[in-house]
């Protein structure tokens, strides 16, 4: 039986045990943990370009994922651990991943100490962005947060240190710096493309190190706080391919990529208003390796950097229902002062969440786009239109 007839077999019961005999759902017991569970299927369609998921432009319903999680407490040891299947387009295919595994202990309130695979901290979501029921957006704003980067973005394995700092009359600071790498699959997007450029029957991207520190300064104004987060990539591709001429090439660190973001948020909470906004800046200095830089004839790979920024507007309009407003931007080889719309993207967006009952969350989302930086295959279209709609059962 394929996973998703089996994942949506196991949803739809538990929606017929909700509708039908007005029973919650509650959390899975075994012994002393309880086990959480998500499960999503969402219906992605553009109207123009191929973006995110390929064939988009004719509506797919590629989009599964599934997740188990629990967390338990031993005063003031916490252990914690997740599972995701995902099938997104060509990526996942409902592969079982260890999403974030890990053990935690606070000294105290100004240092705890984290090991083991680990949420980025990265930014305003990416901590919860496999939490539906967390917030009221379906896609973070792609210009900062894109979807196709979520499998090497999301989590780290290695080390992380953190704490809170608190005054009376400033606020406090949290901060969280971390160490690491990360395990990217070869089904991952940028390995498939790169595979493709240069027609390789095998290739592999490996990180090297990955590290940075997020600093969260909650103002004394409730609700309001501040966000500055600095994140640091280097890994390489191991590229093999059949020369025309040459023939048969090999070059085990072939594209060596090193990736500095900067990004500063700012996020506010009033009643049922909230409002946040981003600002990045990605400086990349990737190069060629000793192989291929003889073969190209350049060392330099890719040593331009962009600028990104959106806004974010929502509103709990009832205690079911909200809605959200957003708008944002991303212009790439900024060193160049270049900014043609193959490699701007512009995205308003318009969406709501309902929450058809404790468990059900339905949500959707309009987004109108210009320019057509990282869309796939296909004539590109200036403008064109991303509809996303999602159905999550939490339990």
């Amino acid at each position: 039986m394929p996973f998703r007839s089996l994942l949506w077999g196991i949803c739809s019961f538990s929606i017929w045990v909700v509708v039908v005999f007005r029973q919650n759902l509650e959390a899975i017991e075994i012994g002393d943990f309880n086990l959480n569970v998500s499960l999503s299927q969402t219906y992605y369609q553009t109207s123009q370009n191929e973006f995110l998921i390929k064939d988009s432009n004719n509506g797919t319903f590629q989009w599964t994922e599934g997740v188990v999680n629990t967390l338990r407490n031993f005063g003031q040891l916490q252990l914690g651990t997740q599972i995701l299947v995902r099938d997104f387009g060509d990526e996942g295919n409902f592969r079982a991943d260890l999403d974030w595994g890990y053990l935690d202990y606070a000294f105290n309130n100004q240092i705890g100490v984290r090991l083991g695979r680990m949420r980025l901290p990265y930014g305003l979501g990416n901590e919860f962005r496999d939490v539906d029921s967390a917030r009221m957006e379906i896609l973070f704003p792609q210009v900062i947060n894109s979807e196709d980067f979520r499998a090497a973005a999301a989590a780290y394995q290695g080390l992380g240190l953190y704490g809170t700092f608190r005054s009376d009359h400033a606020g406090s600071l949290q901060y969280h710096t971390f160490y690491g790498n990360n395990t990217i699959h070869d089904d991952f997007f940028l390995v498939r493309e790169a595979q493709t450029a240069f027609n390789s029957p095998s290739t592999e991207m490996t990180t090297r190190r990955l590290g940075g520190i997020q600093l969260i300064w909650n103002l004394p104004y409730e609700g309001m706080r501040l966000l500055y987060t600095h994140l640091s990539y280097k890994g390489d591709f191991n590229i093999h391919f059949i020369h025309p001429l040459l023939g048969v090439i090999s070059d085990d660190r072939g594209l060596n990529l090193v990736i500095h973001w900067n990004t500063l948020s700012f996020d506010y909470s009033k009643g049922p208003w909230s409002f946040c906004a981003e600002y990045a800046n990605r400086d990349n200095d990737s190069t060629y390796g000793s192989v291929l830089s003889q073969v190209t004839g350049t060392q330099e790979y890719d040593n331009s950097n962009s600028v990104s920024y959106y806004g974010t507007l929502r509103r709990q309009m009832t205690p079911k229902l909200g809605l959200y407003l957003s708008y944002g931007e991303i212009y790439g080889n900024i060193a160049d002062d270049v900014a043609t719309l193959s490699d701007t993207l512009k995205e308003s967006s318009f969406g709501y969440r309902y929450d058809l009952s404790k468990e059900l969350i339905l949500k959707s989302q309009l987004s109108k786009m210009r320019g057509y930086r990282s869309t796939l295959n296909g004539t590109p279209s200036e403008d064109w239109f991303m509809f996303t709609t999602r159905l999550t059962l939490t339990f």
